[in-house]
This record gives structure tokens, C-alpha cells and sequence, in this order.
């Protein structure tokens, strides 16, 4: 079911980030508000581990930082997305949520910038290549 929810709520977020390319701070409170549950679910459990759950937070982190680095050429709502999905989802699922849909924007940016369609600053919307990377991840796991 937590799978389904975190599906609704990045498809939601990626119909946003697609029309507006950039993201709501109701929008990130909500994901948050989810995450707080997941995550005490999760705590309240035999399972929990806090490096685990440590590890699982540092592609959101890693996101900030960039967003940072970069004078935010990469948004900052992306990396709290990411700090949410770290919360919502399994270890290594993030990681690979995050790693695929890096390389699909990038795929994209590369197939845009060779059509003339988009230059280095051209702003794309990354929260829908988080919800179809998630889709497939989601898909090979889970069947």
C-alpha cells in the first residue's frame, strides 16, 4: 500500500513539476507529513536501523548540496523531494530510483540539446523522471 501512496504522490508532483517546473511548499509538506508516518511505522517496528535510515536520506542531501553548490541550477524542492522518497522508500530502492532517473534526464537533456530544442540553461523538470524511475523500479521488485 505505502508503494501506491508514494506512486499518487510523485505523479502528482510530476504533473506540477511538468507544468510549472518547480514544485509547491504545500505540496512538499504533504510528501513530509507521509514520510513522518512511513517513517514512525517504520521505528515503531523491529526492523528499524538508523545508519540504514541515514543512508537512505543522502541522495536528498547530496540534491541540497548541489542545489547549493550550483546557485540552484538544480532546485531545491528536487532534493527535498528526494529527502522524502528516502523516508518513504526501501534501501537500495532510492538509490536506484535516483540513479535511473538521473541518467533518463540526462538522456533527455542530451536528445534535447542535440535537436536544438534546449540550451545549458534550459530548466527541466526532474520530478517526472523520479516518478517513472520509481515505476520501473517499482515494476521489476515488485512484478
Amino acid at each position: 500500500m505505502q508503494e501506491v501512496i508514494v506512486m499518487c504522490y510523485l505523479g502528482v508532483g510530476a504533473y506540477i513539476d511538468g507544468k510549472k517546473k518547480e514544485v509547491s511548499l504545500a505540496y512538499l509538506w504533504v510528501g513530509i507529513v507521509l514520510e513522518l508516518g512511513f517513517l514512525w511505522q517504520e521505528w515503531s517496528g523491529k526492523d528499524f536501523s538508523l545508519g540504514e535510515t541515514a543512508f537512505r536520506l543522502l541522495p536528498g542531501l547530496l540534491f541540497l548540496f548541489c542545489a547549493r553548490l550550483t546557485g540552484e541550477k538544480v532546485g531545491y524542492g528536487d532534493g527535498i523531494l528526494l529527502l522524502i522518497l528516502g523516508g518513504c522508500l526501501a534501501f537500495p530502492l532510492i538509490w536506484y530510483v535516483w540513479l535511473f532517473a538521473l541518467l533518463m534526464a540526462a538522456f533527455w537533456a542530451g536528445i534535447l540539446l542535440c535537436r536544438k530544442k534546449a540550451n545549458r540553461n534550459t530548466r527541466i523538470p526532474f520530478i517526472p523522471f523520479l516518478w517513472i524511475a520509481n515505476f520501473i523500479i517499482w515494476r521489476i521488485c515488485y512484478g
